[in-house]
């Protein structure tokens, strides 16, 4: 799987190929074939890999932390989904490979996204000072949240092309700009 990651997210699907895949791992194409029948359902059990590697960091970032208020809870979320993609920037290229191809994978992405979506979007809703106004959809706060997240490291990837080696301050800015987004849709004072 996480040659299929590296693959997708730094060559892009079209330039990945389940021959070069076999190779690398010491494997036939067809024992590729046999778990995902298709370049397409690798492509899709990555996307899978993908959301269950969130939800993951998510749940770590939840555990046992029920006594603390929400938005600290909020905070630690964050600060986990950023280490995750800092640690794994493999995540941001597949997701961006999954921008860029737009159709099916977007719809895919979102499928598999979905629960953690949900989940979040009622915690957002239930952190609300003031529930219910029409500019503060959860939502929406919600996919906001994850665009920035996105953002932050593609601004990386792209000052690094641009051969500029950007501060670790950088992420940690953005991480603190998204905070404070955060703050503001909830109607939070911290």
């Amino acid at each position: 799987m996480q040659t299929a990651l590296a693959s997708f997210a730094g060559k892009g699907y079209e330039a990945t190929s389940l021959d070069s895949l076999a190779r690398s791992l010491g494997i036939t194409k067809q024992t590729i074939l046999h778990h995902y029948r298709s370049k397409d359902g690798l492509l899709e059990a990555t996307i899978n890999h993908l959301a269950v590697a969130i939800a993951s960091a998510v749940d770590g970032a939840l555990a046992g932390r029920e006594e603390s208020t929400a938005w600290e809870r909020l905070e630690r979320v964050i600060r986990a989904v950023f280490s995750l993609t800092s640690r794994n920037p493999d995540l941001i290229g597949l997701v961006r490979e999954i921008s860029r191809l737009g159709g099916g994978a977007v719809e895919r992405l979102a499928v598999a996204l979905e629960p953690l979506t949900e989940r979040a979007a009622t915690f957002v809703r239930c952190a609300m000072v003031e529930p219910g106004e029409p500019r503060r959809d959860p939502r929406q706060i919600v996919t906001s949240a994850y665009a920035a997240v996105v953002a932050a490291f593609v601004e990386v990837e792209i000052l690094q092309s641009l051969g500029q080696r950007p501060s670790p301050r950088l992420l940690l800015r953005r991480r603190r700009e998204l905070l404070d987004y955060l703050a503001t849709m909830l109607g939070v004072q911290r």
